[in-house]
């Protein structure tokens, strides 16, 4: 997600978590897959199935936020200079 926040565009940045989400849909499908090969318990598998649950919750209220942001045109990239040289 930071390299879609580099890019200076909204667009990009919206666009980097969707492909995140996926990514995130990608390796649940994996993590399921060790569990019906038995390479990975119940725990294990309960622990990652709630940390990915808990990332895509977030990544969904970040994706909200961002496209409330565009809708009212209220976003704005911070840049080093801003936080450095502001009075």
């Amino acid at each position: 997600m930071q390299e879609g926040y580099q890019r200076n565009s909204l667009g990009d940045y919206i666009r980097a978590i969707e492909i995140s989400k996926g990514s995130l849909g990608e390796l649940m499908g994996d993590v399921e897959d060790c569990y019906d090969d038995k390479l990975i318990n119940k725990e294990e598998f309960n622990r990652c199935d709630s940390l990915c649950g808990k990332t895509d919750y977030l990544l969904n209220r970040l994706l909200i936020a961002l496209y409330k942001k565009r809708k009212n045109g209220t976003w704005r990239k911070k840049y080093k200079e801003d936080f450095l040289y502001s009075p």
